[in-house]
């Protein structure tokens, strides 16, 4: 464990200057695109709200990483975040759903369902 621990210090204390926009942006779109779901209409079709909401997380994840990286690279890097966010997101949630699956019902407003009386 230790080693482990010992080798993600050094991953990110040598990361490149690309690193640490493109995280911020992946965490602003996996928590933009939560936060925005709860406005999406429950009773909209399956593919219509999973594609809504990898637009969103697109835009967010590209803006965000384009602002914190203004540059060509920046943009390029940025629309491979919003490109990713919502897969690595999904795999994340998943992950942490074999462990710890309330937290799971946390994390994810998918997984959520609310009886009324």
């Amino acid at each position: 464990m230790s080693a482990t621990w010992d080798f993600l210090i050094h991953v990110v204390s040598t990361a490149p200057i690309a690193f640490w926009p493109m995280i911020v942006g992946f965490l602003m779109s996996a928590i933009g695109t939560q936060w925005l779901k709860f406005m999406l209409k429950e009773e909209l079709n399956r593919q219509l709200r999973a594609s809504l909401c990898a637009l969103m997380a697109f835009v967010i994840g590209f803006s965000t990483t384009l602002v914190l990286w203004p540059t060509v690279y920046g943009a390029f890097a940025g629309m491979i975040t919003g490109m990713a966010a919502p897969s690595c997101y999904a795999v994340c949630v998943r992950l942490i759903g074999i462990k710890w699956p309330a937290v799971r019902d946390l994390l994810s407003q998918d997984v959520r369902t609310e009886k009324g009386p």
